[in-house]
C-alpha cells in the first residue's frame, strides 16, 4: 500500500569511521536512502582494524556497550552508492580505523513516505475529488489513481470521537 515504509538490507563493500567526530560511513551500492532516513546495523557485522595496536585485531562492531548497538540512527548524507550517520565520538579518539569486512545484510535501511501515518492538509475539494498535499517526491512522473481501501480515509473530526470513544470506555 501506499505510502509506507520500505525496508532495504545492504552488505556494505568499505566503510569508515572517525572516531574523534563519530562519522560512520559506508558504500552499500546503489540505493534510494535520503537524508532523514534511518538505518541499523546488525550487532557484530561490520569489522574494522585499529591503528592503536598498529591493526593487530580485528573489532567487529557495534558491540553491546556501542550507543548505536540494536538502535536505528538517522542519516546526515548520503551520495549514489553510500551514505553517512553519526554513531558517536570516543572520548580519547580511539585511533584511524580500517575496513575489514562486513557480514551479509549487515546494514538496514528503512525509508518511509513523508505522508506514512501522518495527517496530511487537504489542499482542495470538489463534490467527487480531494487534493491532499502528501510532500515533495524526486518522482516526477504522472502519478495515477488505481484502487483504495473502503472507508480508508479519516478526518480530524472521526480520529478525534474515536479517540474520545476509546477513553470513554475505559
Amino acid at each position: 500500500t501506499y505510502p509506507t515504509t520500505t525496508i532495504t538490507q545492504f552488505t556494505p563493500t568499505g566503510a569508515t569511521y572517525v572516531p574523534s567526530t563519530g562519522v560512520f560511513t559506508a558504500e552499500i551500492g546503489t540505493h534510494k536512502l535520503q537524508v532523514g532516513d534511518e538505518i541499523e546495523i546488525a550487532p557484530y557485522s561490520i569489522t574494522f582494524t585499529c591503528e592503536l595496536d598498529n591493526n593487530a585485531t580485528e573489532h567487529a562492531v557495534p558491540e553491546a556497550h556501542h550507543p548505536f548497538y540494536k538502535k536505528k540512527i538517522k542519516l546526515t548524507a548520503v551520495t549514489a552508492t553510500g551514505i553517512e550517520c553519526n554513531v558517536g565520538a570516543v572520548a580519547n579518539g580511539g585511533g584511524v580505523h580500517t575496513f575489514v569486512s562486513a557480514i551479509t545484510n549487515a546494514i538496514e535501511g528503512e525509508r518511509q513516505h513523508p505522508a506514512y501515518k501522518k495527517p496530511v492538509v487537504v489542499a482542495g475539494t470538489t463534490n467527487t475529488t480531494i487534493t491532499l498535499n502528501v510532500g515533495t517526491s524526486s518522482d516526477t512522473s504522472t502519478h495515477t489513481f488505481v484502487s483504495a481501501t473502503a472507508n480508508n480515509i479519516k478526518t480530524a473530526k472521526d480520529l478525534f470521537s474515536n479517540m474520545f470513544i476509546k477513553s470513554f470506555l475505559k
